[in-house]
């Protein structure tokens, strides 16, 4: 009996324990915001950290073209079937068209494969340089979205270009450009957000772009478009999209991941597409099976659910008019409380230049506050933004407005060593 117990734990002792060495990897810092803003009890805190778009009164957006086309579907003819490894063929060539038009001639050179939003699309990007032969580097534009680090870290090395002018609020434009000339390796990659830049909302100029695109031509660099906010700004697809046209022009082989996240309010459905712009149609095939497969690999096949939702919008003129209608909508109360915003801070005449809250565009505005600022607006005067000092101006409306200028002004003109926060949030 004794021996018995003693093999049993000698037995025990030398199995291998699988999960016991797995390193825990970082909480998403957004998130984290978030889950504090949900654990305060305070009537009127504020949420200023999500991504995602709210009404006036602080409730998630639900599109109106999106509700129509869910009841449609509900009474109607919506199964639940599998579709195609690679999406369904009409919500593929929608998409195709909402980027990039109605020239056929160039749609017949661009592979599109359906994707979970557009995290999945850029996703599909890091496994197909994963599996080129040559060493991979991955350029970003920093600071960047926390996610494009995790995506292509572990796949490539990757270089940090700093794009943000701490001093004027705007883009580095001489710098970035003489950085992508000299400092990226011939033929390797870079991210580049095609519109309303995350978490900073600041965008480079035409010119820039215009430079950007000739110096990627020049050093065969392969760009991926990270076009989360295409129609974020303007309301309009085709006139957030001057880099893609202009890469489109200068005849670059290029990825577009597109999201339907935020355009059309469908954050929880994850629906997206990736597009590969080729030179040659023959590419075409070979891309969307290539691609295909990978999807069949990782999910078998993507939601055929949402892909009916965009494909009615985009495909039914009625609910095509009316989501756009209320694109223009959206975008505009954004465009306004940046207005309003700026307005107050005029009028507290709080010390600093406050006209990047006008300049910088789309969903995030980038205030310059120090760690310790941002800590005190949470804590002290429950106003959750990230601790970059990233604000979503969704968050933003006429009953909150006044809250958040006033705390800004308090933290900016605060004497004391912030001595009532607490140790730094993690």
């Amino acid at each position: 009996m004794r021996r018995a117990r003693n093999a049993i734990r000698m037995y025990a002792s030398a199995q291998k324990n699988f999960f016991g060495d797995l390193e825990y990897g970082a909480p998403d810092p957004v998130f984290g915001v978030f889950d504090l803003f949900m654990k305060d009890k305070t009537r009127n805190k504020v949420n200023l950290s999500l991504g995602v778009y709210r009404t006036e009164d602080g409730a998630p957006h639900v599109f109106r073209a999106v509700r129509k086309v869910e009841e449609e579907l509900a009474r109607f003819d919506c199964d639940k079937e599998y579709g195609p490894s690679g999406g369904e063929v009409s919500f593929n060539n929608l998409s195709k068209k909402l980027i990039f038009g109605n020239d056929q001639n160039l749609l017949d050179r661009v592979a599109t494969v359906q994707s979970i939003s557009g995290c999945g699309a850029i996703s599909l990007t890091s496994q197909y340089l994963a599996e080129r032969k040559e060493p991979q580097t991955v350029t970003l534009l920093t600071p960047t979205w926390d996610n494009h680090y995790v995506l292509f870290n572990k796949i490539a090395k990757i270089i940090g270009l700093e794009m943000y002018d701490t001093k004027t609020s705007g883009f580095r434009s001489n710098e970035v450009i003489e950085a992508l000339r000299k400092t990226v390796p011939y033929g390797s990659t870079v991210v580049l957000q095609a519109c309303a830049h995350n978490p900073t909302g600041v965008d480079p100029s035409e010119r820039d772009w215009t430079e950007i695109s000739k110096i990627c031509k020049e050093r065969h660099l392969l760009p991926i478009i990270d076009g989360a906010y295409l129609g974020f700004i303007s309301g309009n697809i085709s006139k957030d999209s001057t880099f893609i046209k202009i890469l489109l022009e200068d005849k670059h082989e290029f990825f577009v991941c597109q999201s339907y996240s935020k355009i059309m309010g469908l954050y929880g459905e994850r629906i997206g597409a990736l597009h590969a712009v080729c030179n040659k149609k023959e590419d075409v095939a070979k891309l969307e099976g290539y691609f295909s497969t990978i999807t069949q690999e990782l999910a078998w096949r993507p939601g055929a659910y949402p892909s009916h939702i965009v494909s009615r919008i985009l495909g039914t003129q009625e609910y095509y008019n009316d989501w756009m209608a209320e694109l223009q909508e959206v975008t505009g109360r954004i465009r306004d409380m940046r207005v309003l915003l700026h307005k107050k801070m005029k009028e507290l005449r709080t010390p600093g230049n406050w006209d990047f809250i006008l300049s910088q565009k789309g969903l995030f505005s980038y205030a310059p506050l120090s760690v310790e600022q941002c800590d005190d607006m949470i804590m002290n005067k429950h106003v959750y933004i990230l601790r970059s000092g990233r604000m979503c101006m969704a968050g933003f409306n006429k009953k909150n407005i006044g809250i958040i200028a006033n705390a800004i002004h308090d933290v900016v003109t605060k004497k004391s060593q912030y001595m009532q926060c607490p140790a730094p949030i993690q």
